[in-house]
């Protein structure tokens, strides 16, 4: 079947987007119904693992169009039994009401409350009988949102009633189609034909209104800075100035040992110290590289095996020896009327009353030495989230936090009393910044099987535990920056305005592969945040 779209292009550019997207969801509803499109991939590939959460077990849905369950304990590679055994197609499947939502080629919806008996039968019940063809569907919120042909989208929080009824809501009644539907983390992406990007976190207002946000945008500042290349540099807000201290510049282990500021929230770049070349070792006359800097005195400190102190950023002299040679895993901040350096690489923490003296550092409890793990002072605490091993073998997703830097716990659900997992994919070397009242993460590093993958997702937290997505990778107005990790970050709540760093950015996050940069993004932030 040929479709000739040549009589659209007389048309407004904006109606002809809209008409086209409309058209080409209708070839698709009608592709899922067409005899004969059982037939796919001799070897079929692994479209979409649900886990069901009423007894524990997962469907697998793969590109031939069947469906398979398997049981709680059964192996991770096992597909087990068949979910469906029927003559059609499984187009989609999404997780829903804590069982799986399912859309057959033949046009049929079933809700399967434990992952068995897709189509009929058992604890299946039909989860739409309209007349409508089901264009998409989209999980979001432990629910299932339904683009049907007829234009209408709806919410179901339980995987039932797709088309209104019981628990549905309507989605989006606005006047504009809605030309596609994306499944992000903790979130669903929504675009439609004038244009308009929305990324709604519960499912509903899909257009506007409610918790949902406008998608952002990023401006580039700089393409290329007046500081070198370099990811991990120990950044530091203070009042208008942004200061920006050093960091990795390339194998084997060749650092900066600099520090530049910025007085127009990263536009222009002022080297303050320091030397403007990478050096193999640190030099005798600078702090060590990947010493955080923070506000110390009337001025400035730098800490590492030797504390630094500056009282206008631009003279430094060591005043004392400090308490850890410093590292890309050394974390210092401003706490409890005095100072805390967290060394993850050691599972140490070490305090100061004035940021001069240091004691020894106390291990922390229980825990296992990382790297590249998100680490910050917020809402009252000392966090400790996520990292994984440093020779790359594993990712952690815990969550550590201290009320003073010694006594450290392993954070438990008050609910089921098992240890809190990060909500977002695990990762290292993520961009952390904050402001008064919200903490922000920026992208980072992560391994799936073979590949070595840079991020580019934002997210945000009011308490440290519960985590809203601003942007997954790639979703933002415009041309995002390259995905990175140790980039640095900073935050203008009152400009509602995220800057972010330098990194080691690109698809490939392979060290060998992946570009270190020295560009500058400014991020236009929502005046509301739910």
């Amino acid at each position: 079947m040929i479709l000739d779209l040549t009589f659209l292009e007389r048309r407004p550019p904006v109606r002809v987007r809209a008409l086209r997207a409309v058209l080409a969801l209708l070839v698709v509803c009608l592709w899922a119904m067409w005899p004969g499109v059982d037939a796919r991939a001799q070897s079929p590939t692994v479209l979409r693992k649900i886990g069901v959460v009423s007894n524990g077990g997962r469907v697998t849905v793969l590109s031939d169009g069947t469906a398979w369950f398997a049981a709680n304990g059964d192996p991770a590679d096992s597909l087990g039994v068949r979910a469906y055994t029927g003559t059609q197609a499984v187009v989609e499947a999404v997780g829903a009401g804590g069982g799986v939502v399912t859309l057959f080629s033949g046009g049929g919806v079933y809700f399967s409350l434990d992952g068995m008996n897709l189509g009929g039968g058992g604890l299946t019940i039909r989860a739409y009988a309209g007349t409508q063809c089901v264009l998409r569907m989209a999980a979001v919120n432990g629910g299932v949102v339904t683009l049907f042909g007829g234009g209408g989208a709806y919410f179901s929080p339980d995987g039932r009633n797709l088309g209104g009824g019981g628990s549905t809501l309507r989605a989006y009644s606005g006047t504009q189609s809605i030309v596609g539907v994306d499944e992000i983390p903790g979130a669903l992406r929504t675009r439609f034909s004038g244009e308009a990007d929305y990324i709604s976190p519960d499912g509903k207002n899909l257009g506007g209104g409610g918790f949902t946000l406008r998608t952002p945008a990023w401006h580039r500042f700089r393409d290329s800075a007046e500081f070198g290349p370099r990811d991990s540099a120990k950044a530091l807000r203070q009042g208008e100035d942004m200061y920006l201290s050093s960091g990795f510049y390339r194998s084997p282990a060749t650092s900066y040992s600099d520090l530049w500021r910025s007085l127009d929230d990263g536009a222009t770049w002022e080297l303050m110290a320091g030397h403007l070349q990478p050096m193999d070792s640190p030099p005798a006359d600078f702090y060590e590289p990947y010493s955080p800097i923070r506000p110390g005195g009337s001025g400035l400190i730098a800490v590492g095996s030797r504390v630094w102190s500056s009282i206008n950023g631009r003279e430094w002299a060591p005043v004392a020896p400090g308490p850890v040679l410093a590292s890309e895993d050394s974390y210092a901040f401003v706490y409890n009327g005095g100072y805390v350096l967290i060394q993850t690489y050691y599972g140490r923490v070490y305090t100061s009353a004035d940021g001069i003296v240091w004691d020894t550092g106390t291990p922390i409890p229980g825990f296992e030495r990382r790297c590249g793990a998100m680490v910050s002072a917020a809402f009252g605490k000392l966090w400790i989230q996520g990292g994984g091993r440093c020779d790359y073998s594993g990712f952690f997703d815990e969550v550590w936090s201290s009320p003073d830097g010694v006594t450290w716990e392993r954070m438990n659900s008050a609910e089921t009393g098992q240890p809190i997992a990060v909500p977002w994919p695990g990762r290292m070397w993520p961009a952390v910044c904050r402001d008064d009242n919200l903490l922000w993460m920026i992208g980072g590093f992560r391994i799936d099987g073979n590949s070595r993958t840079n991020l580019g997702d934002i997210w945000y937290t009011r308490d440290g535990i519960l985590w809203n997505v601003l942007a997954p990778t790639g979703s933002t107005i415009g041309a995002p920056p390259a995905p990175r990790h140790a980039a640095s970050c900073f935050v203008r709540a009152e400009q509602k305005r995220l800057v972010m760093v330098a990194g080691k950015g690109g698809t490939d996050g392979n060290n060998d592969n992946a570009k270190v940069l020295n560009d500058v993004w400014s991020l236009e932030l929502p005046s509301r945040l739910p």
